[in-house]
């Protein structure tokens, strides 16, 4: 008899929410403009990889065929940009 009481108040404490932290939050540092130019061309070139890997046909779901193109892609649009050429003469091609 005892149990059955105990059992929701344990329940109740593991489906209650956590306490709140008073941490106040640290502001961040504002970016330079060179480092926010670095950051657009970052974010860019994750998209092109993204949008390569689903341009991909789907041949299953455990096709690391799309993900492998999409960061030859991502990586080749990087390269290009820090380097300021194509390391290897192909552009952006996934190939």
């Amino acid at each position: 008899m005892f149990r059955l009481i105990l059992l929701p108040l344990l329940l109740s404490g593991c489906v209650a929410p956590p306490a709140a932290q008073d941490a106040p939050e640290v502001p961040r540092p504002a970016l330079s403009e060179e480092a926010r130019r670095e950051r657009a061309i970052e974010l860019e070139c994750i998209r092109q990889g993204e949008i390569a890997e689903r341009q991909q046909p789907w041949l299953g779901a455990n096709n690391p065929r799309a993900a492998v193109i999409g960061a030859r892609v991502r990586n080749s649009c990087l390269d290009y940009h820090h380097r300021g050429r194509a390391s290897d003469g192909r552009g952006l091609s996934p190939y």
